[in-house]
């Protein structure tokens, strides 16, 4: 499990912001008088969530925080699909070479590679797409 991240606020000795800053550093030590203002940000999917810094808490040296999701459900897929998408593209276009005539591999190679491409093209059409895809195998893998 990854650690937590944590929100400091950094304070002058007058207790005025010097500067805010996210980091999974729990080892920041405050220098030269400085206060530290320490918050564990609430546990959110970082992907599809912001957190926002909202109030502090009175009486005390806390904030609190709001996790908003940053795109619908319908977005969240258009993003999905436009991820998936682009992954597809780029092991398309690694494996364009192979069907190069002159590039020196075997028809039967290039047959395989052609198949991998095609299942590559059909990713869109998978029933899990665009959440939970089988990506096919490279030819000699």
């Amino acid at each position: 499990m990854a650690e937590p991240v944590i929100f400091y606020t950094v304070l002058n000795p007058d207790r005025t912001v010097k500067y805010s800053m996210f980091t999974a550093d729990s080892t920041y030590e405050p220098t030269n008088g400085e206060f530290l203002v320490k918050d564990v940000v609430p546990e959110h999917d970082y992907k599809w969530q912001k957190v926002t810094r909202v109030e502090p808490v009175p009486e005390g040296d806390s904030m609190v925080y709001i996790v908003e999701d940053i795109y619908s459900p319908e977005e969240k897929i258009k993003v999905e699909e436009n991820q998936a998408r682009s992954m597809r593209n780029d092991y398309l276009q690694r494996s364009d070479h192979y069907m190069f005539s002159d590039y020196p591999i075997t028809e039967e190679e290039r047959s395989q590679w052609a198949t991998y491409r095609q299942l590559l093209r059909d990713v869109p059409q998978q029933d899990g797409f665009p959440s939970n895809i089988v990506w096919p195998t490279k030819p000699g893998e």
